[in-house]
């Protein structure tokens, strides 16, 4: 029996079981699903608020409202209105229903968590994330809610807290990589740990281009080439960094930064930042 493309990504070039600690077995990702396919989740999953979202909010709580709130291919996303002790308290909630909601949902809460230790005013603050006990195979993500501005943060201010999370974001171990296997779209990064960064760095590069080759076909004589000249010729060029008695520490990067998983806090004008897939590695990565 051929292997399934999930099976020939683990197994293939230096994919296989070093990333174990990393990978769920019953969560593995199906290369043959399009990275912008939307995933239809029903709506009915933010008409209420379940009990095991309502298990975090505090005691004496009183919920006003939940209703749709953004936008996101594979989820539902709500803001729910309560009153605590007479002050109105908001949250946010985005809620999905497929193999992908699990890794999904943890991986956005560590990364966030992780974001929010280092610099608490550059993203919502990040409250749990779990499944419904209402539906046993509908995760959740729950936040504080930010009322945001749907624009492009100051070109000034936007870079210099990306540099102060790079600053104050050390690995705790010193180790490059992520203690969870967090999600960019659909695909599980790669995380696993190492103490080098050029052996990070190529392993996971080539999970990304063995997953474009899975989900797109076989690549051209020509990307082909470049692809070999890129292991073997400008990866070794990153050694140099951490020889000869240099070193470089590695940095918490959010990994996936465009205009799509930035705004602007309405009420601060600061800058924030969301949906991240972050991990641990040389702060010039950061995209």
């Amino acid at each position: 029996m051929s292997p399934t493309p999930m099976e020939t990504l683990i197994h293939n070039v230096d994919l296989d079981r070093s990333m174990s600690s990393n990978v769920d077995d019953d969560e593995l990702w199906d290369a043959t699903t399009p990275w912008d396919t939307q995933i239809e989740v029903p709506a009915q999953l933010i008409e209420d608020v379940d009990d095991n979202v309502k298990a975090h909010f505090p005691e004496g709580t009183e919920i006003k409202s939940i209703h749709p709130h953004g936008s996101s291919y594979w989820s539902r996303t709500a803001e729910i209105q309560t009153v605590v002790s007479g002050e109105p308290v908001s949250y946010f909630l985005k809620v999905s229903q497929n193999k992908f909601a699990r890794k999904m949902f943890r991986g956005e809460y560590e990364s966030q968590k992780a974001i929010y230790e280092v610099c608490p005013d550059f993203c919502p603050r990040p409250i749990t994330w779990g499944v419904y006990q209402t539906v046993s195979d509908a995760y959740f993500f729950l936040s504080e809610f930010i009322d945001m501005v749907d624009e492009l943060p100051d070109l000034h201010q936007y870079p210099q807290k990306v540099a102060q999370m790079h600053k104050k974001g050390l690995a705790p171990d010193g180790r490059y990589g992520f203690h969870v296997q967090d999600m960019c779209a659909l695909l599980p990064m790669y995380v696993t740990k190492s103490d080098s960064w050029e052996d990070f760095f190529s392993k996971y590069m080539r999970h990304f281009m063995l997953a474009e080759k899975i989900g797109q076909g076989p690549a051209s004589k020509e990307l082909e080439r470049l692809e070999r000249i890129f292991f073997d010729r400008i990866i070794p060029r990153l050694r140099p960094l951490e020889t000869g008695g240099r070193e470089i520490k590695p940095r918490l990067v959010h990994s996936d930064l465009w205009d799509g998983n930035s705004a602007i806090d309405a009420q601060t004008e600061n800058p924030i930042i969301y949906d991240s897939s972050c991990f641990y590695g040389h702060n010039e990565c950061e995209s």
